[in-house]
């Protein structure tokens, strides 16, 4: 059960089969991008874990796991099998149960789904390979190529909503929120960057792309707010349009802002609107 998962457990606890040469990995070292296995290792997908696991792993670490950050996406599939070992659910059912429905994303879902509704499905515009909606597989199939590193289908107002839950302490005790945000290597914590906004408090932020799309998800504990920048388009450097909401509404010096560094209200809403810079980009700001 998932109630006996420990940051610090070795892979091979929860996933069978793991090679002797890849032992020492915990949990925290995926969760982290510190288990030494070099970014390279890519090759892992399927629906099978074990046979995923094995080309992923690969030779072992390079590096004693726990002494190096590189970012991998391969751990985080790694993850998502130990919690459809742990849990005896599927990774898109354990996390509509215990993710989605506790926050209230009920408008949320995975590439594959057939739920979701299709008027509000974006369309994103890709650089290379055709085109395609939200709810298409990028790579073929939900599997453990993707799963577990990127697959959400959701919108800015969802993320806001699992921004409140996350705040409310409705995902995680006070213990484990604090493990999520203490940097373990190169100010990456587990799942997320650790740094500091405009005004100098605390950040936390991530970002991702695929094909058709990119975004940038940033939380300001401090300020008890989010920034969430969702393009569907793959062209986009999502994290500068959020550097500059971010300089907008909490960089120092800024006209017309009180005390703590934020906008009165009525100016804030009054920078509602559709805005595009020289190179055709456009932004809504709600």
């Amino acid at each position: 059960q998932l109630d006996k998962l420990a940051l610090d457990d070795a892979l091979a606890v929860h996933v069978p089969g793991v090679p002797t040469h890849s032992r020492a990995i915990t949990l925290r070292h995926l969760l982290s991008h510190t288990s030494g296995i070099p970014r390279m290792n890519a090759r892992g997908s399927g629906e099978e874990l074990t046979h995923a696991m094995l080309d992923y792993l690969g030779d072992g670490p390079q590096r004693d796991p726990g002494a190096r950050f590189e970012y991998w996406n391969g751990g985080y599939a790694l993850l998502a099998g130990v919690i459809e070992h742990a849990s005896g659910k599927s990774y898109t059912e354990f996390l509509e149960a215990e993710l989605l429905a506790p926050a209230g994303m009920s408008a949320s879902g995975f590439t594959g789904d057939a739920n979701l509704a299709s008027e509000r499905l974006a369309v994103g515009q890709a650089r290379e390979g055709r085109d395609r909606r939200a709810d298409e597989h990028p790579y073929g199939a939900y599997d453990f190529r993707y799963k577990g590193m990127g697959g959400l289908v959701t919108s800015a107002r969802e993320l806001f909503a699992f921004d409140r839950a996350l705040a409310a302490g409705l995902l995680l005790d006070s213990e484990h929120a604090e493990e999520l945000s203490t940097p373990v290597r190169d100010d990456y914590a587990l799942g997320w960057w650790i740094g500091r906004s405009a005004d100098g408090s605390p950040r936390w932020s991530h970002g991702g792309s695929v094909r058709g799309f990119t975004c940038e998800f940033r939380r300001y504990p401090e300020q008890d707010g989010c920034v969430a920048v969702l393009c569907n388009t793959d062209d986009v450097k999502p994290w500068e349009v959020a550097d500059g909401l971010e300089q907008h509404l909490l960089g120092r010096g800024k006209a017309g802002k009180n005390e703590n560094g934020v906008l009165p209200p009525e100016e804030e809403a009054a920078c509602a609107g559709t805005y595009a810079c020289s190179a055709g980009r456009i932004v809504v700001r709600a």
